[in-house]
């Protein structure tokens, strides 16, 4: 039987992880029995149900290669610090790791925190391996030392968007932060609606903490303007508050989600879940 993409792509990964390793074995983070990676998620708590998925994720897999001996008989070490989904603690925390000499910076989930940990793998010269956000700074210019897993949100966009012109839908709706990343996603937007004959009928930019009084205000705006779809630039919690009204209160637009902690709002809106993409 053929393996599953992911695992083959996980497979690729922590076999570059360990040729690296291999090449360099008097790099930090580096011991004769350990490999130490620095890891900065979205954990707030415990409350991120998304960055405790993928923080167990993580675990399962390292454990298991643990397990079978590790790399070049090296066990995997990760030192996880809760960035609570804030640019600023992320940065302070990839300082933290740098300074305590992890061989990598190792995966984040949230776009504002990659981003600054990519300025922090920049500026020490401590590669960033794996984050699972799809900001376009990650990637545009190139950044030689920051290595994705994931594609860049305008790619989920684009998929997400052809679906909806194949499927007769015509207009859109957007939830995006109100930050130069925002702006980035919401120009991306734009222009795939623009190419495919799309139009851009609601932008719902939100800056921090976000109130539910709030969440009714863009329900509303919602309904009035009635956008075919609706996609989001992560936010998984956010969003799945916002679906969640917009369903109850009987919106009949196509909410549509991208990788972005889509399988934890789809398990939080239990029934209300039917019918996105």
């Amino acid at each position: 039987m053929s393996e599953l993409p992911g695992l083959v792509r996980r497979r690729v990964l922590i076999g570059s992880l360990g040729l690296v390793c291999a090449g360099w074995v008097h790099a930090q983070g580096v011991t004769g029995d350990a490999i130490v990676l620095g890891q900065t998620l979205s954990l707030q708590g415990g409350k991120n149900a998304y960055g405790v998925a993928a923080a167990q994720g993580m675990k399962l897999y390292f454990d298991q290669i643990n397990a079978a001996g590790g790399l070049f008989g090296r066990k995997i070490v990760t030192r996880i610090l809760d960035d609570e989904a804030k640019a600023d603690k992320a940065e302070a925390n990839a300082r933290e790791l740098v300074a305590d000499g992890v061989f990598l910076l190792f995966s984040a989930i949230d776009g504002g925190p990659s981003g600054a940990v990519m300025k922090v793998a920049n500026e020490t010269k401590v590669p960033f391996f794996g984050p699972l956000a799809g900001p376009p700074t990650l990637r545009t210019p190139h950044q030689p030392l920051v290595f994705p897993v994931r594609a860049e949100h305008k790619d989920e966009f684009q998929a997400l968007m052809n679906w909806g012109k194949d499927t007769g839908l015509k207009t859109v709706g957007f939830l995006r932060a109100d930050t130069p990343v925002g702006q980035a996603h919401l120009a991306n937007v734009e222009r795939i609606a623009k190419e495919l004959g799309l139009q851009l009928v609601v932008d719902l930019p939100f800056k921090g903490d976000t109130s539910d009084a709030q969440i009714a205000e863009w329900v509303k705006t919602i309904g009035e303007r009635k956008p075919d779809m609706f996609i989001n630039h992560g936010s998984a919690g956010l969003y799945q508050k916002l679906v969640a009204q917009a369903k109850a209160a009987g919106l009949k637009t196509t909410f549509m989600a991208v990788n972005s902690g889509s399988s934890q709002i789809a398990k939080g809106l239990g029934p209300q879940a039917k019918g996105m993409v």
